[in-house]
């Protein structure tokens, strides 16, 4: 959220505007909806029928009937009302946690710049990753990565390597404050509608 302050996105959530980012479903390509929710209904369909099987197997007629009769058609209901009625976000408690996660960047930044140098974007996962594989090849040799090329710096990765490499302790609370505040609070404000997030 470059173009926008946190007011003016608190501001949008709080009024009448149905998503600042005009981003939901219908503005999807067919392509991707059609992906997407086959996708859903094929992972569904295999649970239940599973599940179903499995019930079946060791002769649970009745569990099957409430399985099918109650608890699908309950959930189905309850995410139904969910989404018609939306979720209340406290809008204040929101900002807080952002203003508390650019602290958090802020600080661990500063830190990781007198540790590890200047000149790097420590929020850049691609810059990042280039920086550790020069500098550190050890530790980028025994490193985890995401399903997409991006570095991991995880729990296990940091009580593991942290005494050699303490700055990962810095870099750790980078990114979690930086996923929080991304991730989750950020999209709190952007999808919101008169104080409600709908899903």
């Amino acid at each position: 959220v470059k173009d926008e302050t946190i007011e003016e996105l608190e501001g949008y959530a709080n009024g009448s505007v149905v998503s600042f980012r005009e981003k939901d479903f219908t503005l999807l390509p067919n392509d991707d909806l059609h992906r997407y929710g086959s996708l859903d209904a094929c992972l569904t369909l295999r649970l239940f029928n599973r599940q179903t099987g499995e019930l079946r197997r060791r002769g649970m007629v009745n569990a099957y009937k409430w399985l099918v009769k109650d608890l699908v058609w309950r959930e189905v209901r309850g995410l139904g009302r969910m989404e018609y009625t939306g979720m209340k976000v406290h809008t204040p408690t929101v900002r807080s946690t952002v203003t508390k996660c650019d602290s958090i960047i802020e600080r661990e930044t500063q830190v990781l710049t007198e540790s590890i140098g200047t000149g790097i974007n420590f929020t850049s996962n691609k810059e990042l990753t280039d920086v550790i594989y020069r500098m550190f090849p050890d530790l980028y040799s025994n490193l985890e990565f995401t399903d997409k090329g991006d570095l991991e710096i995880t729990e296990a990765a940091k009580k593991k390597f942290g005494k050699q490499y303490p700055w990962l302790y810095n870099l750790f609370d980078l990114k979690h404050a930086m996923k929080v505040r991304g991730t989750y609070m950020i999209p709190f404000l952007q999808y919101a509608s008169a104080g409600r997030v709908h899903f």
